[in-house]
């Protein structure tokens, strides 16, 4: 019964699309807000070099990018 449940599980993803995807126009926006709003001297902040900054900036764009596949232009898509 367990094998059974498996296999409807995985036979269920394998034809599923996901239903939202990254908004790479959006993201690109965020990131660019994110960087321009911190202060040009990374030791100003709680992180310790720009490299942290760049990376918390990234995470923090991709993640919020995050839309319905229905509300992405075509152009935006991931």
């Amino acid at each position: 019964m367990k094998m059974l449940g498996t296999i409807l599980i995985l036979t269920l993803l394998a034809g599923c699309e996901p239903s939202s995807i990254t908004d790479q126009c959006l993201r690109k926006e965020l990131f660019s807000k994110c960087m321009d709003l911190s202060p040009a001297d990374p030791t100003n902040t709680m992180y310790q070099n720009r490299d942290e900054l760049v990376s918390y900036c990234e995470k923090a764009s991709s993640s919020r990018s995050s839309r319905p596949r229905d509300q992405v232009k075509a152009e935006c898509a991931s």
